[in-house]
């Protein structure tokens, strides 16, 4: 396993830390969590460049690098569901995640590209962490940055659905 792929498997291991400040009451507790999602959030920008600085992109890291995110990013909706993130908004991004990692699982093959992001998906991403960490911290309307998140997550997975319908038509039939 490269350098790139531990610092991704590193971001799934400190989520639980991130639960923890979430969950634990405590003083501080949502700022701490935001502070720790935030860090792990930055170690997705780090291994990225790592991979792309030292030359060892993978097919695993291309696998380990969006479940990570994916990981992170629905236990932060999942956490906050109810306190400052919509039922609703965690189920669309719950779901979304689902299906769409679903689909790019089966629907992957070695010769193909089917894991690369596009700019929305990842933009999707990032306004999901966003979301998550304004949450935590309170901020004033943080709920229209939330609805923005899930447009975007919306708007990713019809994108990936409509770029994908060919390989996905292939595999269901």
């Amino acid at each position: 396993m490269n350098i790139a792929n531990k610092v991704s498997m590193l971001r799934v291991f400190l989520i639980p830390l991130f639960i923890l400040f979430v969950m634990y009451p405590m003083q501080g507790g949502r700022l701490i969590a935001a502070i720790v999602f935030i860090l792990i959030s930055f170690t997705d920008i780090l291994d990225g460049y790592l991979a792309r600085k030292m030359k060892i992109e993978s097919s695993s890291g291309r696998i380990i690098d969006p479940l990570a995110d994916k990981l992170l990013v629905i236990t932060g909706f999942v956490l906050l569901a109810g306190h400052g993130i919509p039922a609703w908004a965690t189920l669309i991004v719950v779901l979304r995640e689902i299906i769409i990692t679903g689909l790019r699982s089966l629907t992957h093959s070695p010769s193909k590209s089917a894991f690369k992001a596009s700019w929305p998906s990842k933009l999707k991403t990032i306004s999901q962490m966003i979301a998550v960490v304004v949450v935590l911290l309170e901020i004033p309307y943080s709920i229209y940055i939330v609805y923005f998140s899930v447009l975007l997550t919306l708007y990713s997975g019809i994108e990936y659905l409509i770029i994908q319908r060919k390989m996905i038509k292939e595999f269901l039939a």
